[in-house]
């Protein structure tokens, strides 16, 4: 593991030591160059203190730019992104303040979150927003991505309801969404619609307009 020089030296040690556990070799192997990538930067920007402004990430970005092609530069932000969750996260639980902390604790001091807590709370919020089925065998079930999906059919319907084109609409929902383009926005908008059936025939209008039916001569 490589050894950091900027003021995140712990928290970067301690994501990688968690992510070492979890995600793939492949993987691991590019949060620890990304990350070392980042730390060289903030420390050689001058910063100080544990604060990530939005000028240090823009610059770090513009200086992948230099010599990366743009799909490159966006997967790289998404490693930097998904440490700068953590670091949310923890700030938020104030895990900071005990390095022996849970990273979900539980409601008693010194348990964890249990299972069936975390499971009946996501129960409780499908209910809720009206879109939990019952399961069925052989079959993943409902996931907290089906939110994900949710906020963006509803997003885009509501949007059309308040009489905005797709066309300016969708750009603006891809980029809240944190995708690359519009054209996985696009896919992503007629996944949720499969999900949510109520929404199918909004979506099929919209794609007829931008996938007008080509007639064949014969």
């Amino acid at each position: 593991m490589k050894e950091f020089l900027s003021p995140f030296q712990e928290e970067l040690t301690d994501f990688l030591a968690m992510r070492k556990k979890t995600v793939c070799a492949e993987t691991y192997a590019g949060d620890c160059r990304i990350l070392g990538s980042f730390d060289r930067f903030f420390t050689a920007y001058g910063c100080v203190g544990k604060s990530v402004s939005e000028d240090v990430v823009n610059a770090w970005i513009q200086s992948l730019f230099a010599s990366n092609a743009r799909k490159t530069v966006a997967d790289t932000v998404g490693y930097l992104r998904n440490f700068l969750k953590y670091l949310q996260y923890c700030a938020a639980m104030e895990l900071t303040q005990d390095c022996n902390a849970f990273l979900f604790p539980g409601q008693l001091p010194g348990e964890h979150l249990k299972r069936d807590t975390v499971s009946h709370c996501f129960l409780t919020i499908l209910k809720a927003t009206g879109i939990y089925q019952e399961p069925q065998s052989h079959t993943r079930g409902q996931c907290l991505h089906n939110l994900r999906h949710l906020f963006a059919i509803k997003s885009f319907a509501q949007a059309e309801q308040a009489g905005r084109s797709a066309e300016n609409s969708i750009p603006y929902l891809s980029v809240f969404l944190g995708h690359y383009d519009m054209d996985g926005t696009e896919k992503y908008l007629k996944f949720s619609s499969d999900i949510f059936p109520e929404y199918t025939a909004l979506f099929e209008d919209y794609a007829a307009s931008v996938f007008p039916e080509v007639a064949y001569e014969t």
